[in-house]
């Protein structure tokens, strides 16, 4: 037992490097895979499943950073930024401090809310579809543009259409279009100007007032991230950085770090309220159907020890693509991804799945080259939502 809890752990990791560094290859679709081919005992697949999600949250900050930079006028994120003045790897090391320290607070934050998340979600139940029309709301008016509430209505209406269809592994073809291929894409169309090479530096001097504030401030966003519905770690970034640092390169820290915390602090969700808010903790649920107190613990110890292990991991990995992104034709790299990404989409969703990639593809170009976050693309799970509470409290 005490080796295939060990191999769980190990083989979860190498799996998290892979879905990591991999546009479009999403956490869900592998622990679709891996319930439905493995017949193992349930808490070893909960072991490798809740590894697989805490390496993944580290990794994808480096395809996110490194693959689909657009030209510099199209480049909002502060990663992007870097990417385009040589600084990627310092841009992933921000993101991994996010990731590592919201981690060490999550540990803080597990007894918390075993007392007291039932009554904090007891309370906000009946005000949940309110509150995510506010929060939406908020949203909009921090953006105060067209685009922003356009981009969220109509991939809404895509998402309405297609989690409602018998389209197979849904989310693929919608996650891979909306985010991955409409930016590599763009990088295409629009690839940078001159993009300096890429090496280890420390050209951004944050100061540590302002790295704690956004650590703080980021395991704030993910818990709210956890509590409703369809929110993205974006879209509560948005909310909450504002309170907590005015500098953008923060963003970095908050987008980290809200992965991590969110993903970590699910497990807890999951304990108190039997609710999964991902697909690695669904596919959990499905296999052990409820967790006890000890493997709550075990799993919450397997989450830290994967995080130091990540951390390592992530900065080795981002060094090695200082060194590849430099020899390589970047335009290969990023056409090469995108026939991927319609071979993997083509093998898991069929030819349906094409279609709903195009779409959500052309869908997820309209932020880019509107100069409008990209995180009211989240429509596309936050509208189904909003639908789904109007119909089951008034009918």
């Amino acid at each position: 037992m005490y080796f295939a809890f060990l191999t769980s752990i190990l083989v979860g990791i190498m799996s998290g490097i892979i879905t990591g560094l991999t546009p479009g290859l999403h956490v869900n679709l592998v622990t679709l895979i891996v319930i439905s081919s493995l017949k193992l005992h349930p808490f070893i697949i909960a072991v490798y499943l809740f590894s697989l999600g805490i390496t993944h949250t580290f990794l994808d900050a480096i395809p996110a950073i490194f693959l689909g930079a657009p030209d510099e006028d199209l480049a909002l994120l502060p990663g992007h930024e870097l990417f385009i003045k040589g600084a990627g790897h310092e841009a992933v090391k921000l993101t991994v401090i996010g990731s590592f320290f919201t981690l060490i607070l999550g540990v803080i934050f597990v007894p918390l809310l075993i007392f007291f998340a039932s009554i904090i979600y007891s309370f906000l139940k009946p005000f949940i579809l309110f509150l995510l029309i506010l929060l939406m709301i908020i949203l909009f008016f921090k953006s105060r543009s067209f685009f922003s509430l356009f981009t969220f209505f109509i991939s809404g209406i895509l998402g309405l259409i297609v989690l409602n269809s018998s389209l197979d592994n849904k989310m693929l073809p919608l996650f891979s279009g909306l985010f991955a291929v409409s930016t590599l894409f763009s990088s295409l169309i629009f690839p940078p100007k001159r993009v300096v090479p890429q090496q280890a530096t420390n050209i951004i001097q944050l100061k540590t007032r302002d790295i704690l504030s956004a650590i703080f401030g980021s395991s704030i966003a993910g818990v709210i991230t956890s509590i409703f519905p369809g929110l993205s770690p974006a879209q509560s970034t948005a909310l909450v950085q504002p309170y907590f640092s005015q500098n953008k390169f923060t963003y970095l820290i908050f987008a980290g770090g809200v992965n991590t915390i969110d993903f970590f602090i699910s497990l807890t969700t999951l304990f108190v309220l039997g609710k999964a808010r991902n697909g690695a903790l669904i596919g959990i649920k499905k296999i052990m159907i409820f967790i006890n107190i000890e493997q709550l613990i075990a799993l919450a110890c397997v989450g830290v020890l994967v995080g130091c292990v990540s951390v390592i991991l992530t900065l080795k990995i981002s060094r090695l693509a200082v060194i590849f992104i430099n020899k390589v034709n970047f335009q290969k790299i990023s056409i090469f991804v995108l026939f991927f990404l319609f071979l993997l989409n083509m093998y898991f969703s069929s030819w349906q799945g094409l279609i709903v990639l195009i779409t959500s593809s052309i869908i997820g170009l309209i932020p880019i080259l509107s100069k409008t976050p990209r995180s009211f693309s989240m429509g596309v799970l936050i509208l189904p939502v909003i639908v789904n509470l109007v119909f089951s409290s008034w009918f």
